[in-house]
């Protein structure tokens, strides 16, 4: 089979990348201020809500891997996730937005998290698949690899440029029409993007995505679900990663959970927040496209470590530097994308690495449980990086409601905004930069040597048929 990577290729995956993201970043974006400005929640009971559905989304991620290893249906291993989960994507939306206002704090809690379990635990099933497509897609060639997670990366710059600039004016622009049904009705119009990208990736993948037989999978040595966990934390390299993206994501919820509470209780002003994203995420988008370059040249690890600490720097200057400037902070949080998006835009392929690692040294295939693991440190960081913003808020004195602000609880709140993730980033710089041990050549020389027993496995499947 041709797995050639050609233009055509690399934006039918940016393009899916792009739908995803327009579909479930007003949810990630705003459910926070949602809960608690407009459904009266408040910030600690809004903190634990969250948290209760983040770790059953968390337990969800876990298994994802291995019920993707053992599925067989019939549109294809990772396809058939696309097809059948955007309904339940629309939904999770939707529920998330509802306006229970009115009802008990418990049913508003229940319905939230009901809806984040819909969303969040749907797309842990979709990432696995967008990832398990790259891989067959572009088979053991790693820039090929390489390739299609930068074409994500900046598929999701793109569409965070434009929900940046359009999403906050149109919830606004909304609840002057619709009182108390602004973010649903604007959450709902983004998510069916989803059902667009979902579409088009399915059909472009179609020849590339076939279900392994179970005669092909017999001869694969097979684990169970224990044996998953317990292979997969057997694994070093796999668990060196997965702690280091942990810690990245944890600061950079921190910041997403309290960051429109900057805009309208420290600089008064909410819509500079619609400004601020989108110029955050044309940084974004610049960085990646000149962030990969760094990484091709002076290899996937010299990205990752350059890219957190420098991200950590950036944040720990806006505690110091953009209490009272609200461009300081644009600059600096727009400096801070730049460093991300130089080891965000090879994401998948430092677990992929890992896996193939694991794979060589083991003989068992638990790439896909690898691939699962890259969707874990989002859903740490959305529930520890969550769980710090909500409750520090309530520590530093935010309630419900208030309209204004002391001296003490502007400085509180910059440490907040600053400092803490600052020490989450660079924490995880240096574990990769001391303990790492996969270079770019070893993970091209697992991949080939994988990719060349499991067709030598199913030639000998294919001979004892045809005998």
């Amino acid at each position: 089979m041709d797995n050639k990577i050609t233009v055509k290729t690399q934006l039918t995956f940016a393009f899916f990348q792009f739908c995803s993201v327009m579909a479930v970043t007003i949810p990630m974006m705003y459910l926070t201020f949602y809960l608690t400005e407009s459904v009266g929640m408040s910030a600690a009971l809004m903190g634990t809500v969250l948290l209760i559905a983040r770790i059953v989304d968390f337990i969800i991620g876990l298994v994802s891997g291995g019920v993707v290893e053992k599925s067989r249906m019939r549109w294809g291993t990772y396809r058939s996730w696309l097809i059948i989960l955007k309904y339940v994507v629309f939904i999770g939306v939707c529920l998330q937005f509802w306006n229970t206002s009115s009802l008990p704090p418990v049913a508003r809690g229940a319905v939230t998290i009901i809806g984040y379990i819909m969303m969040h635990g749907s797309m842990n099933f979709v990432s696995l698949a967008q990832y398990g497509l790259i891989q067959r897609r572009a088979g053991s060639d790693m820039n090929g690899r390489a390739k299609l997670s930068i074409a994500y990366a900046r598929g999701m710059t793109v569409a965070n440029i434009i929900i940046s600039a359009v999403a906050l004016p149109a919830v606004i622009w909304i609840g002057g029409f619709f009182p108390g049904y602004d973010y649903l009705i604007t959450a709902a119009f983004f998510a069916l993007f989803f059902f667009i990208g979902s579409t088009v990736l399915v059909k472009a993948t179609e020849e590339y995505d076939r279900v392994v037989t179970e005669e092909e999978a017999k001869k694969i040595p097979q684990i169970s679900f224990k044996d998953m966990v317990k292979t997969a934390a057997g694994n070093g390299q796999l668990m060196l990663v997965l702690l280091a993206f942990c810690l990245t994501y944890i600061g950079m919820f921190i910041v997403q959970t309290i960051m429109q509470y900057y805009f309208v209780f420290i600089i008064g002003n909410q819509l500079m927040m619609s400004v601020s994203l989108t110029a955050s995420m044309v940084f974004a988008f610049v960085g990646s496209i000149f962030g990969p370059i760094f990484g091709q040249k002076a290899g996937k690890k010299a990205a990752l470590v350059t890219g957190m600490l420098l991200w950590g720097v950036f944040s720990a200057l806006i505690t110091f530097l953009a209490k009272g400037n609200v461009w300081i902070y644009i600059v600096l949080g727009g400096l801070g994308q730049v460093a991300f998006y130089m080891f965000f835009s090879f994401g998948m392929n430092y677990f992929l690495d890992a896996g193939e690692y694991g794979f060589y040294k083991t003989g068992k295939d638990n790439r896909n449980v690898a691939l699962a693991m890259y969707n874990m440190p989002m859903k740490v960081g959305m529930g520890l990086g969550g769980a710090i913003g909500s409750f520090g808020l309530a520590f530093i004195g935010y309630t419900s409601g208030m309209t204004q602000v002391t001296d003490a609880f502007v400085d509180k709140f910059m440490m907040l905004t600053g400092i803490v993730p600052a020490v989450f980033m660079f924490a995880s710089g240096l574990l990769i930069l001391f303990f790492w041990k996969i270079t770019d050549a070893d993970a091209q020389k697992y991949a080939t040597a994988n990719a060349e027993k499991l067709a030598a496995m199913a030639a000998q499947t294919s001979d004892e048929k045809a005998s």
